[in-house]
């Protein structure tokens, strides 16, 4: 039997991007400069593609340090 997927982005308000609004997954870790020139807000969550497309916008070259997975499961 499957079990049924529950996906509720008010259970997990800190894991969703907050410029498109969906799931972090991928987590990703770059160094504190970049994303201070990146984003500037070091206490929200943005996805690796809108993490991206700003350092694009800004012409801003950056190395991803570490990549990981984020787990959205809910045993409740």
């Amino acid at each position: 039997m499957k079990s049924k997927r529950i996906d509720s982005f008010k259970l997990w308000p800190f894991e969703t991007c907050k410029l498109c609004g969906n799931r972090i997954i991928p987590g990703y870790n770059v160094s504190d400069d970049i994303w201070k020139m990146v984003i500037g807000d070091p206490d929200i969550c943005v996805c690796l593609s809108c993490f991206d497309r700003e350092a694009q916008k800004h012409k801003i070259h950056y190395t991803i340090l570490d990549i990981f997975y984020v787990h959205w499961y809910n045993n409740t």
